[in-house]
């Protein structure tokens, strides 16, 4: 696969894109949660929705992606 760091980093985690699609992952030994933002309102920037919970459940692993392509 072939994953591209885009240099920023959210919540101390670095983002990065697979096929246009951007996102950011916190691994762990728990249960996998994942997160899709894709519409923001309009004249403001799309962001990651509920990144939060990767410091309050620390034991699970999340996935959060913005699709700016669709």
């Amino acid at each position: 696969m072939n994953f591209k760091k885009t240099g920023k980093t959210v919540w101390g985690l670095p983002e990065q894109t697979y096929n246009n699609v951007r996102f950011v992952a916190s691994i762990a030994d728990g249960d996998l949660c994942c997160f899709y933002s894709s519409f923001a309102k309009k004249g403001t920037e799309q962001k990651y929705n509920y990144i939060k919970l990767t410091k309050i459940f620390p034991n699970k692993s999340f996935i959060y992606f913005l699709d700016s392509e669709s």
